[in-house]
């Protein structure tokens, strides 16, 4: 898949982009398996800790100083967010502590060395770990679980307050040493898992759950290469129920593994039909066409989409267009263009009150963009929360830079977006969720939308 940027034909924002590419998924999948038949034969699988400096820890210095040197060679801008000698000194620390570390705390160390770029579009790929089963979601400044386990329902809602006795900041601050990020919007959104779009039945989940999609706080291996967690095979989650704080052992699901029937808090439209790209609905009763747009992909899909929605407009002058990009975390910018000129090039859809775009704090990416152009190149009202990457500096086109010796990637940034730093995609009209309304499955930011009035 080629993904390039738009720069140079008016709209410096307009761009394709994606995070998780398929090739990169494929890659660091081989790349998995690749490196645990290294390993074994260098003397450790990951998370075992060589006995003396060997031949695996001039392998993994040799990656690292391949790091070192490529790195700022193919990304667009160079080092961005550090200077040339901080960056060679990280990388050289590195390389020293090698013999003290595991496999996998070398490897959460170039996470951390490639974080030193602050771009959220250039990172480490992370090999496939076994995941902790539950989904937990942002709340204002709190976390709360939103799907958990079906024998632990009673736990759905609870805050997240502590993972085997550290408490919730500690584990994020950790955590957001290993994120490249300028947005700290993005940093949340990577902590919980932002893109969970799976092929799944109606209502539900599938069994086979891919690691790459979930969160790092449901990440097994890297709480334990970070010294979050104290066992390999189970982690006490602190809660705070309704009925007080309480410790909750959970074990982690092997990659690849058969996930437990799981229970949820009610869900509201926007969360409904997770497993289709993009979907429409007429409202009848509320006069209102409400068009899901959950990925950004590089086919016609979604324009047929938005031209059904906008011939359903012109039968119905009455009818409003609500375009939900929420949870949307980006990938191709070029599909969303034929709404926005379908919009612009009515005058009787094209009114102020008329159309509106919904965002939280999981629009990311290209969506982000698209969120914007609808909000600057037409008359709609965008409601919401702000988007992961206001600022959004830099896009992609799927740069992947492969570690020699151990077949490590790095996902590497090929375009500057939005050299200004211009803030986009806020929202006009601020509404959130609050925790009384994801228990009920409420969505006042729907709401908002539907009950608008100039």
């Amino acid at each position: 898949m080629t993904h390039k940027t738009l720069q140079g034909q008016g709209n410096a924002h307009a761009r394709r982009r994606s995070r998780l590419i398929l090739a990169a998924v494929v890659a660091i999948v081989a790349i998995a398996g690749g490196t645990a038949g290294a390993l074994a034969v260098s003397g450790g699988a990951l998370g075992q800790r060589p006995s003396a400096v060997s031949a695996r820890d001039l392998r993994w210095r040799s990656d690292i100083s391949y790091l070192a040197a490529r790195l700022p060679q193919v990304h667009i801008d160079g080092l961005t967010g550090t200077t040339r000698s901080a960056w060679l000194a990280a990388a050289t620390r590195l390389s020293a502590e090698v013999p003290r570390l595991t496999n996998g705390q070398v490897i959460a160390a170039m996470a951390r060395l490639v974080a030193m770029l602050h771009d959220d579009e250039t990172q480490l790929l992370l090999p496939p770990s076994p995941v902790y089963p539950f989904v937990a979601r942002w709340v204002g400044a709190s976390l709360h679980l939103v799907a958990v386990p079906a024998a632990q329902r009673h736990l759905l809602g609870a805050q997240l307050t502590g993972i085997d006795g550290h408490p919730i900041g500690q584990v994020l601050t950790k955590l957001r040493a290993e994120i490249d990020f300028d947005d700290p919007g993005l940093a949340r959104a990577r902590e919980v898992g932002w893109d969970n779009h799976v092929s799944a039945p109606e209502g539900g989940w599938n069994d086979l759950v891919r690691a790459l999609e979930f969160g790092y706080l449901n990440n097994a291996d890297l709480l334990s290469w970070l010294k979050v967690t104290r066992s390999a095979t189970a982690a006490s989650f602190t809660l705070r129920t309704a009925s007080g704080p309480r410790s909750v052992s959970v074990r982690l699901i092997a990659t690849g593994g058969r996930w437990p029937a799981m229970a949820y808090l009610p869900e509201p439209l926007y969360l409904q039909h997770q497993n289709q790209p993009y979907w429409l609905e007429v409202l009848a009763r509320q006069h209102a066409v409400y068009l899901k747009y959950n990925q950004c992909l590089p086919d016609d899909g979604f324009q047929k989409l938005a031209a059904s929605a906008l011939a359903v407009l012109k039968q119905h002058p009455g009818y409003r267009l609500i375009v939900d990009l929420r949870d949307n975390s980006g990938g191709d910018s070029e599909p969303f263009e034929a709404l926005i000129a379908g919009i612009v090039h009515d005058p009787a859809v094209n009114v102020r009150g008329r159309i509106f775009g919904l965002v939280n704090g999981f629009t990311d990416s290209s969506a982000s963009v698209d969120a914007d152009n609808l909000q600057t190149q037409t008359d709609a009202l965008l409601i919401g929360q702000v988007v992961a990457d206001p600022i959004d500096e830099f896009g992609n086109d799927n740069g992947l830079l492969r570690l020699p010796y151990y077949g490590m990637v790095v996902q590497y940034t090929t375009a500057v977006i939005n050299p200004g730093r211009v803030r986009f995609g806020i929202p006009s009209i601020v509404v959130a969720p609050t925790v009384r309304d994801w228990l009920t499955g409420t969505d006042p930011v729907l709401a908002a939308a539907l009950n608008y009035r100039a």
